[in-house]
């Protein structure tokens, strides 16, 4: 082997290793089209490593060999440079985080898809999906909640805040970080969200999805039975047909687990009255958006989703005359304290009430002065 300088260097055959007389193990190879450093050296448990350490002349050789004394200094004290590097190389990135936790945690919940969507368009565009488990420190946190803010999705931000969490939560226990930088994370203050149908938008939706049943029958039968049941979405477009006994839906898996929606004779009706399209409730397996912004459109409504269908059952039942508890029980609550936000309802028609009391009292007094 030849001892090497700029003009063995250049000089040399592809073929031919140079060796450094200054730093032991230190060589380089010389290829049809590049010269490269490498370092050999061993752990202190005797493997042999012969990782490369740059090419020449991007390399000078007094930087290769300063990088070739640390890597033989830091083998010396018990470390192995080498496959640290290889290892950070490798190291699991946001688009395997994301893979790992839609197999091992999101296929197995309702919302999983949803999950993948707020990686795929939120996350991974603002942090990048190269990006190192690793490396994801509290301030790249901070900055993704900024440029939520900043994209007026705030709410969103919240959303995938707790995304992260979870998924970094899940990064530790796989040993792929030692901690989780979005515990605790700011989150941007979010406004109550109390949106109901009127009696105006009631008939202007039950008008317009008249007019679309014949276009999309499953579809309107699904917000039809979430009218009039008050169940989740989920709960409706994911049940089968067999599960319907005695006027009784018999859910074995919804968000709260087993749970059982009394159906009434109305809801019935409108169940029977469609096609069981693979086992299905109400003819579709699958989220009815078209028909339900068609039907929005048509009726010049605004500012509702379909889960304000739920809030919408609520506030009907408790104009009904049901107590808070009962109203819990049918829309299978498992929480009072979820029960609760319908307090201000509540209070409402109680308002309301006195209201009524105190004009016929006036009336009563103004009669008889």
């Amino acid at each position: 082997m030849k001892q090497f300088n700029i003009a063995t260097i250049k000089a040399a055959q592809p073929g031919d290793v140079l060796r450094d007389a200054v730093v032991p193990g230190l060589q380089l190879r010389v290829f049809p089209t590049k010269r490269a450093f490498y370092i050999y050296y061993r752990t202190r448990s005797g493997i042999q490593r012969k990782p490369k350490i740059g090419d020449w002349p991007t390399l000078t050789i007094d930087q290769a060999r300063h990088i070739a004394k640390g890597w033989i200094a830091e083998a010396h004290n018990g470390g192995d440079p080498s496959k640290a590097r290889h290892d950070s190389i490798n190291a699991p990135t946001l688009a395997d985080l994301r893979e790992r936790y839609m197999a091992r945690h999101g296929a197995k919940k309702k919302t999983g898809e949803r999950d993948r969507a707020s990686f795929v368009n939120h996350i991974e565009p603002i942090m990048g999906s190269k990006t190192k488990v690793a490396d994801i420190t509290s301030a790249d946190i901070e900055r993704f909640m900024d440029k939520m803010a900043a994209k007026g999705a705030p709410v969103q931000g919240n959303r995938c805040l707790s995304l992260l969490s979870k998924a970094l939560n899940l990064a530790v226990k796989w040993g792929w970080r030692t901690d989780n930088p979005a515990k605790g994370g700011d989150r941007h203050p979010e406004k109550k969200r109390r949106r109901y149908l009127t009696p105006d938008e009631y008939r202007a939706l039950g008008l317009a999805l008249a007019a679309l049943e014949a276009e999309s029958p499953g579809g309107v039968a699904a917000i039809r039975v979430m009218l009039l049941t008050g169940a989740r979405l989920g709960e409706i477009v994911g049940a089968r047909r067999e599960w319907l006994r005695d006027g009784v839906l018999h859910l074995p898996d919804s968000k709260t687990g087993e749970k059982d929606i009394h159906i009434p004779a109305a809801a019935l009706a409108i169940i029977e009255a469609t096609l069981p399209i693979d086992g299905s409730l109400v003819g579709i397996r699958s989220r009815p958006s078209k028909v339900w912004d068609k039907a929005l459109t048509m009726a010049g409504i605004t500012d509702l989703r379909l889960h304000d269908l739920r809030h919408s059952f609520a506030s009907q039942a408790l104009a009904s005359g049901l107590t808070l508890p009962q109203i819990g029980e049918l829309l299978g609550h498992k929480s009072t304290q979820t029960t609760k936000r319908y307090a201000h309802l509540e209070d409402e028609l109680k308002k309301e009430a006195a209201g009524m009391v105190a004009d016929r009292l006036m009336i009563r007094l103004q009669n008889n002065s």
